[in-house]
């Protein structure tokens, strides 16, 4: 009986959830009269929800009526007194122009304020929302002088954003991460579209300006974190490096911070920075820090690779002869997967092969088996053997709990399928993915799932373009551009591939993209712009087109393509990025 009752129970949430995204869908189409009878039929059944409020507030006003409008909120405000409501009715009488009632409505409001002090930051938020800045910081104001809170100061800084004014927005934020240290991440992610990598901008000396009047007053852990990840923005990592050590001399326990930062100056092409970094690690990490020790003596290998350029053969070689040294299980582990990576990369398969089988056999934990288990899926796949890769990709993915890995395994399925010569499996098994959570999963499953359907006509299930195409994915997932550019030459020869054109293209653009060739992959995206009509494949180009100019540091050039997008796109994939990275080169006018 319990059994049936959860039953009904989850079938019942699931369809008011179904019934509310349909809603919403109404009203995106414009089908307000729709949504308005879904919404008010789940409201009647459920009682008040802020968002079907909300939803039906704003179909109200659309449609004009005001009355029915303010009868709805007084109504609401009896039976639920939520705060926020106060700001809705404000904001129904400014949009009628009722400016009378929004007067009286506005010294309602700080009337109340004074009897409810509490209730002043849910009032600030909805009418921010509303776009109502000023009268919102006026009760900000008047409550920072009762009760000066890191919440307080965050709203305020959202609200000094909105209206351009950065020195207050700088301070704010700074106030907020004093006061509670755990609100760093999210002032951070908040200045991320302000703050850019080119240290002029007056965004970024706005905030170095105030962090350095603050540390000279009195300096907090929080400032050297908010200066360090400034510098780290601006790919300054010298002087990131001197925020974070001065933070290391008031607490001399985060090395593996600092540790951090060397890999992201190494990742970012820095090596004397992240060499510099790496040795001040190696010297203050004690004999008994052996994970810290193994990690930078792991760190030092990959800048000396750098800064060498050593071939695969001679990585290879440095790598084997640093397992000796490195005792740290976690550290040894990321270590012979790049052992391993590098073996496949030199294509000396058997080897990688034999070490995957061997790690597995002697790894400690389940994670690292899994690891060594899908590895060698992985080497099948770069031999061509597709049916024993599928095979272990689908065993693998039967034992596993975790939807990431299984949403991997699941592509990784529909690539090998796809590559032996069965697109309809390969379908079935991407199909699903178009809405994983990874992004990077979702994209390339839905680029390869389409290049199937387009290219596959009715009853025909394994027809050539398919099968030359394969081939040519099979070059680009081993990354080898030679052969990739050797069977997109002799399949534009002819003619019945001519269709296939832009999938050549855009393969050979994505792999020369991968390996930083920016001239040659700036040709091949010019040209699938300037030949196709698809509108993924434009999106695509566009945005990795600004991607190549911002790189070079043309930065003119770089915005006009992400402007493109933002354009043309606003409900594409690449729009969010495309955006963030269009802000960051606008500097200014960020808010764009």
């Amino acid at each position: 009986m319990k059994k049936i009752f959860y039953i009904l129970f989850f079938f019942s949430v699931n369809l008011h959830a179904q019934n509310l995204r349909l809603a919403q869908t109404y009203l995106k189409q414009g089908k307000i009269d729709r949504a308005e009878e879904i919404l008010t039929e789940w409201e009647q059944n459920n009682g008040f929800r802020r968002p079907v409020f909300r939803d039906l507030l704003k179909i109200y006003i659309m449609k004009g009526e005001f009355d029915k409008a303010e009868q709805y909120i007084l109504r609401t405000m009896k039976r639920y007194p939520y705060a926020g409501l106060d700001a809705d009715l404000y904001h129904l009488y400014k949009a009628a122009r009722r400016d009378e009632d929004a007067r009286r409505q506005q010294k309602a409001i700080l009337k109340k304020i004074q009897q409810r002090p509490h209730i002043t930051l849910t009032l600030a938020r909805r009418l921010r929302e509303y776009g109502y800045s000023d009268f919102a910081l006026q009760l900000l104001n008047g409550y920072e002088k009762i009760k000066p809170v890191a919440p307080l100061y965050l709203e305020k800084g959202y609200l000094y954003a909105e209206t351009g004014r950065r020195d207050s927005m700088m301070n704010a934020f700074i106030k907020a991460v004093e006061l509670h240290p755990g609100y760093l991440s999210l002032v951070e992610g908040r200045l991320y579209d302000y703050i850019s990598p080119q240290p002029d901008n007056p965004y970024n000396r706005s905030l170095l300006n105030q962090l350095s009047l603050r540390i000279r007053q009195h300096p907090l852990p929080q400032h050297f974190r908010l200066l360090e990840w400034l510098y780290i923005r601006q790919k300054q990592y010298e002087k990131a490096f001197a925020a974070v050590r001065s933070l290391y001399r008031l607490n001399r326990a985060n090395l593996h911070e600092i540790l951090n930062l060397a890999n992201d100056a190494l990742e970012d092409g820095q090596t004397d920075a992240a060499t510099m970094i790496n040795e001040f690690v190696l010297k203050e990490a004690k004999p008994e820090d052996q994970n810290i020790r193994d990690r930078a003596l792991l760190l030092k290998s990959r800048i000396e690779a750098a800064l060498h350029r050593l071939p695969i053969r001679e990585q290879t070689a440095l790598w084997l002869e640093r397992t000796r040294q490195i005792r740290h299980p976690k550290t040894r582990f990321e270590l012979e997967k790049m052992i391993v990576d590098l073996l496949i990369r030199e294509k000396n398969y058997d080897r990688a092969l034999r070490l995957s089988d061997s790690l597995e056999k002697t790894a400690v934990r389940k994670a690292y088996r899994s690891h060594w288990k899908e590895k060698r899926g992985d080497i099948f796949l770069h031999q061509g053997l597709f049916d024993r890769a599928a095979i272990l990709y689908t065993l693998l993915r039967e034992e596993t709990p975790y939807e990431e890995t299984g949403y991997r395994l699941l592509y990784k399925i529909g690539l090998a399928s796809f590559l032996g010569g069965d697109p309809g499996w390969a379908h079935r098994n991407l199909k699903p993915l178009k809405k994983a959570s990874q992004r990077n999963i979702a994209n390339d499953a839905l680029w390869l799932d389409f290049l199937i359907i387009s290219n596959k006509s009715p009853g025909d299930t394994l027809q050539k373009a398919l099968k030359n195409l394969a081939k040519a994915y099979f070059a680009y997932y081993q990354q080898d551009f030679p052969a990739l550019q050797r069977i997109s030459d002799s399949l534009f020869a002819l003619p019945e591939n001519k269709k296939i054109r832009d999938d050549l293209l855009y393969l050979q653009g994505k792999l020369s993209f991968e390996q930083q060739e920016w001239d040659k992959s700036e040709t091949f995206w010019q040209k699938l712009l300037d030949k196709t009509s698809e509108k993924m494949f434009r999106e695509e180009a566009l945005y990795r087109l600004g991607m190549i100019f911002e790189k070079r540091g043309d930065a003119e050039k770089a915005q006009y393509y992400f402007k493109q997008i933002l354009t043309d796109y606003p409900e594409g994939f690449y729009f969010e990025p495309a955006q963030r990275h269009y802000r960051q080169l606008n500097g200014e006018n960020s808010s764009i």
